[in-house]
């Protein structure tokens, strides 16, 4: 019979469960039981005619307080016990979701192995028509004799005769 009592002990369930009314359902209950035997105790006094109106008024007030807040932690304990609920469907449902994180990450894991060459292979058509474009453009500025010119804005393409032309120009109405 000891032997159960210390494996109950070591229990991690049974652990939590006295954990869970010694830190949350006692420390709540025990004040709730006092104001509402207050109550009880103030109306019995007050049907008696042993407490005058005047004293009835200043406790009530007193303890109205009190009793505003009692909702509150009423409503506090049913939102901890909604997460309770919800770790515990959580811990449920872990055994069941986990294979199937873990195909989803080995397949996440192909597909990062496998995107450095396929982003090579979707590129090469791209760099293939980059190149040609530009043996092609060097052609064309080489064979109708165009220049590349310096500009503010970048580079300009143009044309040597019409760059002459402007130079020949400009040179003309400075000299006027």
């Amino acid at each position: 019979m000891p032997n159960q009592i210390e494996e109950s002990s070591l229990d991690p369930i049974a652990k939590h469960r006295r954990d869970l009314w010694l830190q949350i359902i006692l420390p709540v209950m025990i004040p709730a039981g006092v104001i509402i035997l207050t109550l009880v105790v103030l109306f019995t006094l007050a049907v008696a005619g042993t407490l005058t109106p005047e004293q009835v008024n200043t406790v009530s007030n007193i303890l109205l307080t009190v009793c505003i807040l009692f909702p509150l932690a009423l409503l506090a304990i049913l939102l901890n016990a909604a997460f309770i609920a919800m770790a515990w469907g959580t811990g449920l449902i872990s055994p069941t979701v986990t294979p199937v994180i873990r195909q989803v990450r080995q397949g996440v894991q192909r597909v990062t192995n496998w995107a450095p060459h396929l982003a090579d292979l979707s590129m090469r058509p791209l760099i293939a028509i980059n190149a040609r474009w530009t043996r092609w453009e060097r052609f064309v500025t080489l064979a109708l004799g165009m220049r590349r010119a310096k500009t503010e804005l970048g580079d300009k393409v143009e044309n040597t005769s019409e760059a002459q032309y402007n130079i020949r120009h400009e040179n003309a109405e400075n000299t006027r």
